[in-house]
């Protein structure tokens, strides 16, 4: 990207790897914007006067999750849906506006959703209780779950799904000053640490699982 003075970040691939999504305040406030890789071409999602950020992609290709204070001045999830024209094309925001929704509305800011591997939940973070818990919710904003509470001020941050989405890790400074890994179960039963050490953890991915069979010939 070439923004100049603008800022660009939280990159989400598309599941071709041939497309990522952005937040960007390249017009002023923060939108969602699209780069072909191949063509170098951005395509402008979201046009409004609110603060748009933190977009993921879904696994499947159809929509695309982001936080978004365009309702009452809190950030809440929103799904923007992908309009698609007879030849595949994605229609941007100026040519027939993409469908968004409400997915969340939580107290509080919600913010840094990642979608789960197989697109039926999403995890994200809330600070309706004075400092950020990790939640989870289907993907229709039905089911909701709390997986984790403190009474420390603690601020948990960045939390993705496993790629078999039984946990979600999530980095958080409870038991010191120090950021550091945890993972959580999805029933919020048990928080697990992961690291300790004198690095402070910002974000988490995973290794593939790349597994090879070779059939032997008859």
């Amino acid at each position: 990207t070439f923004t100049r003075i603008a800022s660009a970040y939280s990159p989400s691939f598309s599941p071709e790897a041939n497309q990522i999504v952005y937040a960007s305040d390249f017009d002023g406030d923060d939108e969602i914007w699209l780069l072909d890789l191949a063509s170098t071409i951005t395509t402008k999602l979201t046009d409004n006067e609110f603060q748009d950020r933190d977009p993921s992609w879904s696994p499947d290709g159809t929509r695309i999750v982001f936080a978004s204070d365009r309702e009452l001045g809190s950030f809440e999830l929103f799904l923007l849906e992908f309009v698609i024209q007879q030849d595949g094309a994605q229609l941007s925001a100026n040519e027939s506006p993409n469908i968004i929704t409400q997915l969340t509305s939580d107290q509080g800011n919600s913010f840094q959703p990642r979608w789960s591997d197989d697109a039926e939940w999403i995890t994200y973070i809330n600070d309706s209780d004075g400092d950020g818990d990790v939640l989870i919710v289907d993907k229709n904003g039905v089911r909701r779950q709390v997986l984790t509470l403190d009474d420390r001020g603690a601020e948990d941050k960045n939390p993705s799904f496993t790629p078999d989405r039984r946990f979600v890790t999530f980095v958080s400074n409870r038991e010191e000053d120090r950021f550091q890994v945890y993972l959580a179960n999805v029933n919020g039963r048990e928080v697990i640490r992961l690291t300790e050490t004198d690095n402070i953890a910002e974000t988490i991915d995973y290794r593939p699982m790349l597994i090879f069979r070779v059939r032997p010939q008859n």
